[in-house]
């Protein structure tokens, strides 16, 4: 009885681990000529719902599902020129300038 608990403990541990590998983003944006951080920023992963915008700090924090690394992050502010990034190839830490 107890083998067959400790298995069961075993899968349940491996199938919820495998599900909850998300990639954990954080950095911030400035604006590339005075290097203000910049207020309220659209970040979004392509051709999702999932968003966030950038705090009074310039900074940001997105959790982004495994499935999705493929996609780009875009970044997003009225007046300045949109950026995408390759989720794929960033770091933790993102510093950003628009």
């Amino acid at each position: 009885m107890d083998k067959l608990f400790f298995i069961f403990f075993i899968l349940f541990y491996l199938l919820t681990y495998g599900q909850s590998q998300d990639i954990e983003i954080k950095g911030a944006v400035y604006d590339k000529n005075t290097l203000i951080p910049l207020y309220s920023v659209n970040i979004r992963i392509e051709k999702t719902n999932i968003s966030t915008i950038s705090d009074k700090h310039g900074k940001f924090h997105l959790k982004i599902p495994k499935k999705h690394s493929d996609k780009k992050l875009c970044f997003s502010f009225l007046g300045y020129k949109n950026q995408k990034m390759n989720i794929n190839k960033l770091n933790e830490q993102v510093l950003i300038y628009l």
